[in-house]
């Protein structure tokens, strides 16, 4: 069972990812991916990696695409590839178009299997 300081830590967590989203910054991409990567809270990393699709910018391609080639959960996987989807630049289409027909297939293949 969490402690209530636990469950605090991860809301404002959550509450900071969606703020650093909507400034913009220079450091937006940076901090998006550093949370998508590293947060403890699978919620918290699922939210930066959509937010990651609203930042524009190459760097921000490259992060979500970093995120789809490296990850080991199925479900933050998908979410990098709809992230890519929303981005609105070559790159994103790009990296899209360098994935592999199947990826996504087997990727759900394997997932319905360990259920």
């Amino acid at each position: 069972m969490m402690e209530d300081a636990d469950v605090e830590d991860e809301i404002m967590r959550r509450k900071a990812v969606f703020i650093v989203s909507q400034k913009r910054t220079a450091e937006t991409s940076r901090i998006l991916l550093d949370a998508a990567r590293t947060d403890p809270d699978r919620e918290v990393r699922g939210q930066a990696i959509f937010w990651l699709s609203q930042v524009p910018g190459d760097s921000t391609v490259i992060a979500l695409d970093s995120i789809l080639q490296a990850s080991t959960d199925p479900e933050l996987q998908e979410k990098a590839l709809f992230a890519l989807s929303q981005h609105r630049s070559p790159k994103a289409g790009a990296a899209l178009r360098a994935r592999p027909p199947d990826a996504l297939a087997l990727r759900e293949s394997s997932t319905s299997r360990a259920t």
